[in-house]
């Protein structure tokens, strides 16, 4: 399968547009981890919006009826190796030891992965269906932080996508990652092991009745 160019052109665009509008292109006048980290956590809050919302809904949107998974794959394969690109080096600006810095590519990869599961089992559905599945990777987006500001309780909003995650799991404050990060952690990986098994469940009987057509060799 070719790489998706289209996809890795977009995703550099808007890592630079997100880099530009959070982290700035100017080195502060002093330039220290205070200085850094919240314009750091800003850039994971956009990375977040861009791996688990516009490349779901562009996807969904632009890519025809009936992708295979690994197709899919491939597009979320791109995401993290770009994600492993940028997210490294900026750690280093920061407050976050390298055990703060797995965890935080640990979460953000997850709800990444839960999201492309998403993607996959949206291929094979029709309709409305499709546009629910659009619509889901968008809630996951933004139902953390509308919780948030309702007042749900902790861990309420973590769990409900990665935006209020990230805040938890990026401190402003130096630190390991505590007993409380790791279920946090934990849970965009447990949805994303179901998506994906649904999706290729989904795949399952398209590829079966082809395999069976006499009419395809």
């Amino acid at each position: 399968m070719p790489v998706p160019r289209g996809l890795v052109t977009f995703a550099f665009l808007f890592v630079a547009a997100a880099f530009a509008a959070t982290v700035g292109l100017r080195v502060p006048i002093q330039p220290t981890s205070t200085s850094y980290t919240p314009g750091v956590r800003a850039f994971l809050e956009l990375l977040a919006v861009g791996g688990c919302a516009t490349w779901p809904v562009g996807r969904l949107a632009l890519s025809p009826h009936g992708w295979r998974p690994a197709r899919v794959l491939l597009d979320l394969v791109a995401l993290v190796a770009i994600v492993q690109a940028v997210l490294w080096p900026l750690q280093l600006v920061t407050y976050w030891p390298p055990a703060r810095g797995a965890a935080i590519d640990a979460l953000l990869v997850g709800w990444i992965a839960a999201c492309g599961g998403a993607v996959a089992c949206g291929m094979h559905a029709h309709g409305w269906r499709r546009t629910a599945w659009a619509i889901a990777c968008i809630a996951v987006v933004a139902a953390g932080p509308v919780a948030d500001a309702l007042g749900a309780p902790a861990p309420v909003p973590a769990l409900l996508g990665p935006c209020s995650a990230l805040l938890d799991v990026a401190p402003l404050h130096p630190g390991m990652p505590g007993p409380h990060d790791w279920p946090v952690i934990a849970w965009p990986w447990i949805l994303a092991c179901a998506a994906w098994a649904a999706a290729l469940r989904a795949a399952r009987p398209v590829h079966a009745g082809l395999a069976h057509d006499p009419g395809i060799r």
